[in-house]
């Protein structure tokens, strides 16, 4: 008795179909959008873009179309077209290409969906957009300031010319009073530094990681410059003000 071969047929169909979807692939065009001067988002677009078209070794012509109507003919690669939403109405509209081979063959492209805008219509997206992220960066420099600082007033006096440990963050040197403190992992990155206090001075300032042989250079340098002797670490606030509760019992009125 002789096996049916159509579960064979099936296998080979499942087989070749990936490969012969691939080749027709391809043959065909795939077209690009992207923005050169203007606002895009959310499927919204205002200003000057390009259609761009990539496809077979002998494409030879592409005409571009924007709701089935052709706006303009490259002849050479890369094939491209640069428009202005302005010209068109606003609303949906639909962008496609056509190619042409040097055999004759008619290629299509993938459409592409977007909503022109008018200049005002996008103003006003763009406004909608950058206040509440305006609004998110004020917010996180604020939580990042306020983290720093309490941060900064909670570490401990370091006395003069003392070693410090300077952790995962590193160590830098605040370039208004010129004494070396370790990094903290809240300081806000500006791109050029972080934005954090010195719990020395607790002046404001844009500072970078320094090597360890430059903060201990720093370390040394500043008995120098205070020109004494290591001392004891200085008093906390808490400490002072019970030194001047103290003193304030032998005062005469």
């Amino acid at each position: 008795m002789r096996r049916p071969l159509w579960p064979l047929l099936a296998l080979l169909c499942a087989f070749l179909a990936p490969l012969l979807a691939e080749a027709q692939d391809e043959r065909g065009l795939t077209l690009r959008l992207s923005r050169d001067w203007g606002f895009g988002g959310f499927g919204q677009i205002q200003g000057l873009f390009s259609m761009r078209v990539t496809g077979p070794e002998d494409l030879v012509r592409v005409q571009f179309m924007i709701d089935g109507l052709t706006i303009a003919e490259d002849e050479e690669p890369p094939f491209s077209v640069q428009f202005h939403t302005d010209n068109y109405p606003s609303g949906m509209r639909t962008m496609s290409a056509a190619g042409e081979t040097a055999d004759g063959g008619v290629l299509q492209s993938n459409e592409i969906g977007a909503e022109f805008l008018s200049a005002e219509a996008a103003g006003k997206a763009t406004t909608k957009f950058i206040i509440p992220l305006m609004g998110l960066v004020v917010l996180i420099l604020a939580l990042t300031a306020g983290f720093s600082l309490v941060a900064a007033r909670k570490r401990k006096p370091v006395a003069w010319g003392q070693p410090r440990k300077y952790g995962l963050s590193g160590g830098t040197i605040c370039p208004k009073c010129g004494r070396p403190f370790p990094l903290s992992l809240l300081g806000l990155n500006m791109g050029l530094g972080k934005f954090t206090a010195c719990p020395h001075c607790g002046k404001w300032s844009v500072v970078r990681s320094r090597p360890l042989a430059e903060l201990r250079a720093a370390e040394a340098s500043e008995l120098e410059r205070a020109g004494e002797k290591p001392q004891v670490a200085e008093r906390s606030s808490e400490e002072k003000l019970q030194q001047d509760l103290d003193d304030s019992r032998y005062q005469s009125f």
